[in-house]
C-alpha cells in the first residue's frame, strides 16, 4: 500500500510546492504516511476556507457611481518602503454610465518614457507605455477578481482626440483595460480647470524619476504637483502631450523619463467583486 500512498503525497507536493520537501516519505509507516496526507489535506482545506472568506469581501459599488468620488482598488508600491507590501491604490471618479465608471489615479503611480527614443513616429498604439500599463502593471497592481472587473475598453484615438491646432497624425483606435487620457478627454471633458488636472507623484514615482514643481504649483491636495502623460500625439517628431506641472498644455519627447503615469480604466460595477 505504501507506494500509492507515496505517489499522492508526491503529486500534492508538485502541485503545490509551498509544503516541505524535507521530509523523507519513503521511510514512513501506511499509518505515518496516512497522517501526513491528512495533515496536509487539513492545510489545504484551511487555504480554501481563508480563499473563500477572501473572495466573499464585496466592494460597496455606492462610492464610484459619483463623478468627483475617491475610491481605493487594486494595489502598488507607493511610500517605497517595500517591506510594508504595496498601498491601496485611489482612484478619482471621472465618469459613469450605466453600471460602469471611469477612474483615473489620484497621484502619479510611476514614471517612465512615452516610449525608448526611434526616428520612427510612434502613436499611443506602438508605445510601450501602453504594452507596460496593460501587461506589467496590470498583473502587478491588480488581483484576478479586480482584473475581471476592468472593462476591455475601446479607446479612440481620432483627430478630435488630440490637440485640434497640432498637425498631428492620427492613430489606430485600440482595445485597452488601462489607458492614458487623450488632449481632449483632459482638458475638455473631465477637469473643470488647470488646477482639478494639478496631480502630485507618489514617493516611489519621485524615486523613479518623476519630476514634481516648486511650492508655488500644488495641487489640490497642497501636494507639489508634477507632469503627466497624455496618448495624444505632440506637434513635433517624436512627442506626446503632456499636462505640466501647473495644469497647463504641454509636450514631451517620447524618451523623457520624469513625466509621471496616471491610469485610467473603466470599471464594471455589475462584477462579483462589487455589491
Amino acid at each position: 500500500m505504501k507506494k500509492p500512498l507515496i505517489y499522492m503525497l508526491v503529486c500534492i507536493i508538485i502541485c503545490i510546492p509551498i509544503f516541505s520537501h524535507a521530509v523523507d516519505y519513503s521511510s514512513l509507516t501506511d499509518d505515518e504516511l496516512l497522517a501526513e496526507i491528512e495533515k496536509i489535506q487539513a492545510e489545504l482545506i484551511k487555504r480554501n476556507v481563508n480563499r473563500d472568506s477572501e473572495s466573499q469581501k464585496k466592494i460597496d459599488s455606492t462610492p464610484f457611481k459619483k463623478i468627483g468620488n475617491i475610491v481605493s482598488f487594486g494595489s502598488y508600491e507607493q511610500d517605497t518602503d517595500e517591506d510594508n507590501g504595496k498601498e491601496m491604490i485611489e482612484w478619482i471618479v471621472l465618469d459613469t454610465k450605466g453600471e460602469k465608471s471611469l477612474l483615473i489615479s489620484r497621484y502619479g503611480l510611476d514614471a517612465m518614457a512615452f516610449n525608448p527614443f526611434t526616428e520612427k513616429d510612434i502613436t499611443w498604439e506602438d508605445s510601450m507605455i501602453r504594452k507596460w500599463l496593460n501587461e506589467l502593471f496590470f498583473d502587478m497592481a491588480f488581483t484576478e477578481k479586480e482584473k475581471n472587473a476592468i472593462l476591455l475598453s475601446y479607446v479612440s484615438n481620432a483627430d478630435i482626440q488630440g490637440y485640434m491646432y497640432y498637425n498631428a497624425t492620427s492613430s489606430n483606435d485600440t482595445e485597452d483595460h488601462l489607458f492614458l487620457l487623450s488632449y481632449h478627454e483632459a482638458y475638455d471633458l473631465y477637469f473643470a480647470n488647470n488646477i482639478s488636472r494639478m496631480c502630485a507623484p507618489t514617493d516611489y514615482a519621485i524615486e523613479h524619476n518623476a519630476w514634481h514643481g516648486y511650492e508655488p504649483y500644488q495641487n489640490l491636495d497642497n501636494k507639489e504637483a508634477g507632469m503627466w502623460w497624455l496618448r495624444s500625439p505632440g506637434e513635433y517628431h517624436n512627442s506626446a502631450m503632456n499636462v505640466d506641472y501647473d495644469g497647463s498644455r504641454a509636450e514631451l519627447d517620447y524618451d523623457r523619463i520624469y513625466s509621471m503615469i496616471r491610469p485610467a480604466m473603466w470599471i464594471d460595477l455589475k462584477s462579483s467583486l462589487f455589491n
